[in-house]
């Protein structure tokens, strides 16, 4: 799985989180290595677009094209005030 890939999941079930989060922890007990896996999941398509407002999405790819940036850059980047980026995830 690419590594850089940000998993939205809308109506999966908390269970089968909760196994995948068992099965790497157990996994790095052993010893093993886990690849990263990013993941975000939600109840319905109402509470994600709750979440992710326009902005936020616009707060996303612009991470995802800027790679590593600090909060400042970023700020600079989508053209909006630091405290407001920083205290409220815009």
């Amino acid at each position: 799985m690419n590594e850089r890939i940000l998993n939205v999941r809308v109506g999966k079930r908390v269970e089968d989180n909760l196994e995948r989060a068992a099965a790497v922890m157990a996994a790095l007990e052993r010893g093993e290595d886990t690849p990263p896996y990013f993941a975000v999941g939600f109840e319905s398509a109402g509470q994600m677009l709750a979440v992710f407002t326009p902005k936020r999405w616009e707060l996303l790819a612009s991470l995802r094209q800027g790679g590593t940036i600090n909060i400042a850059e970023l700020a600079r980047r989508l053209d909006c005030n630091y405290k407001n980026l920083r205290h409220a995830g815009m």
